[in-house]
Order: C-alpha cells, then structure tokens, then sequence
C-alpha cells in the first residue's frame, strides 16, 4: 500500500512544470540508480532531490563582484574557478559579465554544459532579473548533475563540492552598481538601458 502511494505521488509529481505558479511547491527529480545487490540480481534505488527556486541559494552582486576580483582572472580563463552563466535570450543585448557564457534558456544544453563546468567550484546562473529563466536553468542543471551522478553509479563521478548559485535581482541589479565598471562589465550600452528604463 505505501508503495504504490509512493509511486502515485512521483508519477503526479512529474507531470508537474519543472517550475510551477507557486515557487513554494517543490520541484522533484526522481532519478534511477542500478544498484546490484547480488551477482545474479540487481535492486533499483530512488533518488530524490527537493530543491525549489525558494531553496536555490542566491548571491548578492556585490558579494559576486569581490569574488570575481578576489579571484582576479578573467571568468573565461582557463584557471577560474568561477562560472557565471546569463541564460538571457534576445534581452542580452546592451552588457554582460565580463567573461560569463550566454547559453540563452531556450536553447540551454544542460548536459554539454555540465561537461564544460565539470571543474569549476562555484556556477552561478543569472538571467535578466533570476526571477524565472534564471533560476530554471539552474534547475535543470541541477537535476542534470544529478541524472549524470546516477548514471555513474554514485556522486564520485561528478563535482559534488561545486556550489550552485543564482544572482539575486539579475544582470538588472548587476547594471545598476556595475555597469561602468570595465573590469566587471563588458559591452555596456548606456543608450540602451536608459531608452529601456523610459
């Protein structure tokens, strides 16, 4: 009887949108683990990770920016430990985070992406505000990290130390301290986000 209860309420729980109206229902990802449990016999194993937009861990740009110049590499250096990734579609026109990589939310490859960040310690995903697309990607990314972990057999296989985080209020807020900042800001069009803010 609890299984199937159990069972019931991942299937519903899958049918679900990966980011629902109400940000405080959780999100799950029911991943699959082949476990042997004999030579001749194997178990399968349910792994299930709870994380929400609520439960994403943010970053201020402030506390992003003194990381990015504690570090003093360029973001897209070979040797950065730090990957900003802006999700942003046609809003990223007018600036960027000096070395982020624009992966637009439509278009996001999750699993080439998890590759290509296999060894930075901290990702931090941002959007035009991190309020949808944002945190969604980070999402997606999680649930891919996880899906990977599994695949291999255990979490040894990916980065389980790397620290997942959105930036709070977006390259929005991230313009409105350090737009003017060349060190920071690439490719920045006053221009632009004053027509915008009109």
């Amino acid at each position: 009887m609890h299984a199937r209860f159990l069972l019931l309420f991942m299937w519903q729980a899958l049918r679900r949108p990966l980011i629902s109206a109400c940000p405080q229902q959780p999100f799950l990802a029911v991943l699959t683990a082949t476990a042997p449990k004999s030579p001749s016999r194997s178990t399968r194993r349910t792994i299930m990770s709870m994380e929400t937009v609520a439960t994403l861990k943010r970053i201020s740009a402030d506390n992003l920016a003194r990381m990015l110049r504690e570090q003093g590499a360029d973001v897209s250096s070979e040797g950065s430990k730090i990957a900003i990734v802006d999700v942003r579609d046609d809003d990223y026109l007018g600036g960027h985070i000096k070395g982020s990589i624009n992966c637009p939310s439509r278009a996001l490859d999750t699993p080439t992406l998890l590759r290509r960040l296999a060894d930075k310690e901290t990702v931090v995903f941002h959007c035009m505000l991190s309020q949808q697309r944002g945190p969604s990607a980070a999402l997606r990314y999680l649930r891919e990290k996880d899906a990977a972990a599994a695949r291999a057999g255990g979490l040894g296989a990916q980065n389980i130390h790397q620290k997942l985080l959105v930036l709070d209020r977006g390259f929005q807020g991230w313009q409105e301290k350090f737009a003017e900042d060349k060190s920071l800001t690439e490719g920045y069009r006053k221009d632009l986000w004053d027509d915008m803010m009109l």
